[in-house]
């Protein structure tokens, strides 16, 4: 009996390390056995560490990395900038390129406004950091009462959060392995599945990768169709935006053009209450349909 478990054990590691290999084959044009995460990097003799760098999609390289050094870990590990620098006066080691950065700001008291006005330092995660003003809205409530005559002055200042897009693409392998794995990933923040205890809806999936706020903060963004025609980044994450509360959110895998550079479908990754992560294609005849997907904006 011993014997046999043993064997079916076996068996079924084999076959997740199989259904890995192919889920990486079958989104990508070649396997390769050049570096696909950090730690493929570690034989590097590196200062700060090495780093894996993926080549562009649509390539023959597509899923195979190159290795680099890291030009530091924290920004202490950076020269100092100078208040007249033409980046900016504040050092900055990047988690995207691993490389110093001289920005506008770090945190916002960095950001010096006119009186009146409150600073906001805005990040895209990567190498942008930008100084914000906004005005501040003042509320004045005034109660007067005969006996005694007494007069009160409340002041309300309220700041509304700039709306940001919301990206995570640097998670891609985080979101392949799910797929790989093909297990459900869950997040309190999302609602629960219809009829369930479980928080397992296709937003969780988009949540939980890129930390971010509950569906009910989010706004539409810009349509994922316009969006393909540049440069996209892959697995930035996506949603429909209906009134009837049935949405779908996901990641952006690829973009389907014609010769004639229009846009016929789309590839996504998307886990539903029944299906746990998977790769699904998408045109204007499939539900949801394509140019039902918008990015995804919310509040910092």
């Amino acid at each position: 009996m011993v014997c046999i478990l043993g064997f079916a054990e076996r068996r079924d590691k084999i076959n997740r390390m199989i259904l890995r290999i192919l889920l990486f084959c079958a989104l990508s044009v070649k396997c390769s056995q050049s570096c696909v995460l950090d730690r493929d990097c570690n034989y590097m003799q590196c200062q700060f560490g090495g780093y894996c760098v993926l080549y562009p999609p649509n390539t023959h390289h597509y899923y195979k990395g190159q290795c680099y050094c890291a030009a530091c870990k924290q920004a202490g590990d950076c020269p100092l900038c100078g208040h007249h620098h033409a980046q900016g006066p504040h050092r900055y080691c990047s988690e995207h390129d691993r490389h110093c950065h001289c920005v506008d700001c770090v945190v916002d008291n960095h950001c010096h406004c006119h009186a009146g006005q409150i600073g906001k330092c805005i990040t895209d995660n990567q190498t942008r950091h930008d100084c914000i003003c906004q005005a501040t809205t003042t509320t004045t409530t005034t109660t007067t009462s005969t006996t005694p005559i007494t007069t009160t002055t409340t002041t309300t200042t309220t700041t509304q959060q700039p709306l940001v897009k919301l990206e995570c693409h640097h998670r891609k392998i985080s979101v392949i392995e799910s797929i790989a794995e093909n297990l459900h990933v869950e997040d309190s923040r999302a609602e629960l599945c219809p009829g369930t205890t479980k928080h397992q809806t296709s937003e969780a999936f988009v949540i939980n990768k890129c930390n971010s706020t509950a569906r009910s903060s989010w706004s539409k963004g810009e349509q994922v169709r316009t969006e393909c025609l540049d440069n996209v980044s892959q697995y930035i994450p996506i949603s429909t935006f209906s009134d009837q509360g049935n949405d779908m959110a996901a990641f952006l895998i690829d973009c389907t053009k014609t010769d004639d550079n229009v846009i016929s479908g789309l590839t996504i990754a998307v886990q539903t209450c029944h299906d746990a992560p998977m790769v699904m294609k998408l045109n204007d005849t499939t539900t949801p349909r394509m140019s039902d997907f918008y990015t995804i904006l919310q509040r910092k």
